[in-house]
């Protein structure tokens, strides 16, 4: 940053806060502010109200990344934006089902995750997507028919305790299961 001369005089953040400024645009590392921060090194600190205790405070924000990570899902994968909806009721209902398919995901990955299983977000998503069924008429009856189902498929549903739907059944012997 001193030898190039691009050095944002509004910010102090980063290695900015090492800069000692000598005139409007002159400056010197900072030896002082380096030396009283080295003493800290390896080290941070927490401050919290709760009635925790310093292990399981610890513990929380050990997990700290999972709550970002999961601002970032809702933002990115959900696809809560952009909402196509004017009146406010349906703006709220719209982002309360993109939070509640959020939670059933989350749900979904933790419980995958329990059983040892390997996910991402697209491939989770992906293999629900295609878990599929077509209705068919034959004669006077009508049937359904489940699309194949690969492992990663058959982990999700065991996962969630679900039994593997038959192949071919009938629709009414269909939607008691589902139900």
């Amino acid at each position: 940053m001193l030898e190039e001369g691009n050095i944002d005089s509004k910010s102090k953040r980063g290695a900015k806060k090492y800069l000692k400024e000598q005139n409007k645009q002159n400056y010197i590392l900072d030896i002082e502010k380096i030396e009283n921060d080295e003493k800290y090194d390896g080290y941070y600190g927490i401050i919290t109200n709760t009635k925790l205790s310093p292990k399981e405070i610890l513990e929380q924000y050990h997990t700290l990344w999972k709550v970002e990570e999961t601002f970032r899902t809702l933002k990115n994968y959900l696809e809560t934006r952009p909402v196509f909806h004017w009146t406010p009721k349906r703006i709220k209902g719209h982002i309360v089902m993109s939070f509640i398919s959020y939670i059933i995901q989350r749900t979904l990955e933790l419980e995958l995750e329990k059983n040892n299983i390997e996910y991402s977000h697209e491939k989770i998503r992906e293999a629900i997507k295609k878990m599929e069924y077509s209705e068919i008429r034959l004669k006077d009856k009508l049937f359904a028919l489940r699309a194949n189902l690969n492992d990663f498929q058959k982990a999700i549903l065991k996962t969630l305790k679900i039994e593997k739907p038959k192949k071919m059944m009938e629709l009414d012997e269909f939607k008691k299961i589902i139900s």
